[in-house]
């Protein structure tokens, strides 16, 4: 985050922000801080890396049902206090925020080094701090490093238009407010958040969008980061999986190799029972079984290639019970440096937060056992083509379940129009987040599936916002009323389509 926006970001939170208890504090997944400051209002921090935010919104991302050993300690803190200041360190993007404890304590957001807790600030906030010259900005590519606010993109537009341009610009940003803030993305990524406009020599093939104010830019920036964020971490949580399945599937080989080789090693004993019995029989005879008895007086019988000699079997046995030995060593090396790296995947989370866990991939419920929304639900899951997670209520009182209980107020609904059938709920990550065409159509036709339409060449189904559903008062459970409909869908049910979504 630019350190010019993040000045005029937190000159606008400030009256927001003092006088709020903090009521919870989560940590949604790695890099990502969520302070919950009353009904509907979270204050999210995402620090570090190329996906720094600060933002304030009346949404939040799902929790964990069990927080981390740091989000607790955290809780332990600052948990029901309330933040009765705060100081702004703006070039070093630094917010403080003072918490009503008997002794001064601050929150300290550094959106390069993270979160602490601290009794004493950095040093004195800077309103007006100094400003280098045109020609300094101009000469020096590394000026930020003695200039934080020179960020690269302001030296970057201050290079590529002309002077007059670029002592116009600095000084508006060292004295005024501005009326406009400016947030280029692409399909992508998204590029910056700035309080002035770029010239076109560098926004490029950048889409624009422009605020009336840096609240809402900074919650619009902050989700489009953050909705990034957990799709890069869920792929991530893809791919170990594919690897923990591969090394499960190496072992199970493993195991079916090493009773192999047991089995072979095994002849060992078998060759020697006939190397200490070889003189009651004529070595160059050729049979197709022995009956010996063993040194514990049990009679053994061993069978044997009737095509060589005695002798030849008992050195073949020999030679296999000797390949046996070599092998299992082999195996059991290879089984024991997987089952490390099994062990270390699977415990792979600790306090710096950078792993990720691996899940069983048997667990019965994908969905119900990472939230406390999704307990006791009885409802089908799918997972859409593009990676959106659909939800299906298997009767009525899961219908009712789905609506009041697990989905969100953004969140898509969609139903049979004129008819019965169940309700569908398509998850999305915050109110803003795009959702694919092929998306919607597939979560219509699963509503289609298990609706009055069914058995139809193509169904009708309505797509509305689930803070627009209604449940009727003293109706049936799942009976509801719809304030407004987005779409009306005509779809075709597929069951093909439903077996090959579906999760559970």
């Amino acid at each position: 985050m630019e350190a010019n926006f993040f000045r005029f970001l937190v000159h606008e939170l400030g009256p927001r922000l003092k006088g709020r208890r903090i009521e919870k504090i989560f940590k949604p997944c790695d890099g990502v801080w969520n302070f919950k400051l009353g009904a509907r209002a979270y204050l999210l921090f995402m620090p570090g890396g190329k996906r720094e935010a600060l933002f304030y919104s009346d949404s939040k991302p799902d929790n964990p049902d069990k927080p981390q050993g740091e989000v607790q300690w955290w809780r332990k803190h600052v948990v029901n206090k309330k933040i009765v200041d705060q100081e702004l360190f703006w070039q070093n993007r630094q917010l403080a925020l003072k918490l009503s404890t008997e002794e001064p304590k601050w929150i300290l957001m550094d959106l390069k080094n993270g979160l602490s807790l601290v009794e004493g600030l950095p040093g004195q906030s800077s309103l007006s701090p100094q400003w280098p010259s045109l020609q300094e900005i101009l000469d020096n590519e590394e000026i930020y490093k003695f200039y934080p606010q020179i960020s690269p993109l302001l030296r970057k537009t201050v290079y590529s238009q002309p002077r007059q341009n670029s002592h116009a610009l600095l000084k508006f940003l060292q004295n005024d407010t501005p009326q406009e803030y400016y947030l280029y993305s692409s399909e992508s990524r998204v590029y910056s958040l700035l309080p002035w406009p770029l010239p076109e020599n560098i926004s490029g093939d950048y889409s624009l969008e422009k605020f009336d104010s840096a609240i809402q830019a900074a919650e619009k920036y902050g989700w489009n980061l953050l909705n990034r964020h957990i799709r890069s971490l869920s792929q991530v949580d893809s791919e170990n999986k594919r690897r923990f399945k591969k090394i499960r599937r190496n072992l199970a080989k493993l195991e079916q190799d090493e009773q192999r080789l047991e089995g072979m090693e095994s002849l060992q004993e078998d060759a020697e029972l006939i190397r200490n019995h070889m003189y009651k029989f004529d070595p160059r005879e050729k049979t197709s079984n022995l009956e010996i008895i063993d040194h514990n007086g049990v009679s053994r019988h061993l069978d044997l290639d009737p095509g060589l000699t005695i002798h030849q079997n008992m050195e073949q046995l020999f030679q296999k019970a000797q390949k046996g030995r070599r092998g299992l060593q082999a195996v059991r090396e290879r089984k024991n440096t997987l089952h490390q790296e099994l062990n270390a995947d699977q415990n792979h989370v600790g306090s710096d937060g950078k792993g990720l866990q691996f899940r069983d991939n048997k667990r019965k419920d994908p969905v119900s056992n990472t939230h406390r929304r999704f307990k006791g639900l009885q409802v089908h899951y799918f997972k859409s083509s593009d990676g959106f997670t659909i939800l299906r209520g298997k009767n009525k009182k899961s219908n009712h379940k789905l609506l009041s209980q697990a989905a969100k107020p953004f969140d898509f609904w969609f139903h049979a129009q004129d008819g019965p059938g169940a309700h569908v709920i398509l998850r999305r990550d915050f109110s803003a987040q795009q959702v694919p065409r092929s998306s919607i159509l597939e979560a219509a036709s699963l509503a289609a599936l298990s609706s009055y339409q069914s058995m139809d060449d193509k169904a009708r189904i309505m797509l509305a916002l689930v803070k627009d559903i209604r449940p009727l008062k003293g109706a049936e459970l799942g009976q509801v009323r719809v304030d407004a409909v987005q779409e009306s869908l005509r779809v075709a049910p597929d069951s093909e389509l439903e077996e090959k979504l579906k999760i559970v």
